[in-house]
């Protein structure tokens, strides 16, 4: 006998069953797949059971927030909240789609025959191609085995969940400290959002649609740092953010220092919405050649 243990809304629901000598489908722990789905979409039911009942109450969709007052989430569940939606995501057809300026959850109903995700595993072969490209050396702080003792793991820029590829141009050499900083820095992350971020091309509208979904609260510079460097290498990011400030595209974000463990990083927030030109890099550039030349006008 097995015990297979499921937590929801910070109670633990256990699930017994017995490990069968064959089947025809199993998953990686060895128990038949269409079992542990089942077993794990009921359990999760008994705590989800509220939000699913909201959402299809309102088929136009809900904000997050909107979601949380709909339920009659509490103050003290609010941290858990986010987290438990997302992993409804699972079993249900859950997309969060950007309507009238909102980002809003519309639940589509249940995915047909889903087992859950398992992703495809990246071969020893291109794990050995990415860190040979790589020097062998953490591309994040720079160490190596040899010379500081780390491990390294080969890991994606953009995460699978976000809608990054399997391609090496994704792929990247991280020690186990940075590795997992990095995913801790993005787990409470909303991945259907961060996946429509990132088809953005403009890396403007790239930080721009990210501070929107987190309008008025405070966003940290690591993040704003990755969403920028997402598709093309940015030399410097924080200059796109201050462009962005630009009277020629009007967003109000500010600015602060903020202590986090041992360190001061910057974050930041975004007061105001407005439509962002088409191009947004041709509007600053536009921008900033008028007022050199209003500049210039202005020496004797």
């Amino acid at each position: 006998m097995r015990l297979l243990t499921y937590s929801s809304f910070g109670r633990k629901t256990h699930v017994v069953f017995k490990k069968r000598k064959s089947h025809p489908r199993r998953g990686s722990n060895g128990y038949p797949t269409e079992v542990v789905v089942n077993m794990l979409k009921s359990a999760l039911r008994q705590g989800q059971q509220i939000i699913l009942n909201v959402l299809e109450a309102n088929p136009q969709g809900l904000t997050l927030q909107e979601l949380r007052q709909a339920a009659g989430v509490g103050p003290h569940e609010q941290g858990q909240f986010g987290r438990r939606v997302r992993e409804l995501r699972a079993w249900y057809n859950l997309p969060c789609i950007k309507k009238n300026g909102k980002y809003v959850y519309i639940l589509k109903g249940e995915k047909p025959n889903n087992d859950g995700f398992d992703p495809e595993p990246i071969s020893p072969t291109q794990a050995a191609r990415i860190r040979n490209r790589d020097g062998y050396r953490c591309q994040s702080c720079g160490k190596t085995p040899g010379e500081d003792g780390v491990k390294l793991h080969i890991d994606h820029k953009i995460p699978r969940s976000w809608g990054g590829s399997r391609e090496d141009s994704n792929l990247w050499t991280l020690c186990s400290e940075c590795n997992e900083g990095k995913k801790n820095l993005f787990a409470s992350y909303d991945a259907e959002q961060m996946k429509q971020l990132m088809k953005y091309q403009s890396v403007h509208k790239r930080i721009a649609e990210l501070l929107h979904m987190y309008q008025g609260q405070w966003v940290d510079s690591d993040l704003i740092e990755f969403v920028a460097n997402a598709v093309d290498w940015q030399q410097d990011w924080q200059k796109r953010l201050r462009e962005l400030r630009y009277p020629v595209i009007g967003l109000d974000i500010e600015s602060r220092r903020a202590k986090r463990g041992t360190r001061f990083i910057s974050q930041y927030k975004l007061n105001n919405w407005v439509v962002l030109p088409n191009d947004p890099s041709a509007a600053s550039r536009h921008y900033e050649q008028e007022r050199a030349k209003a500049n210039r006008s202005k020496k004797p």
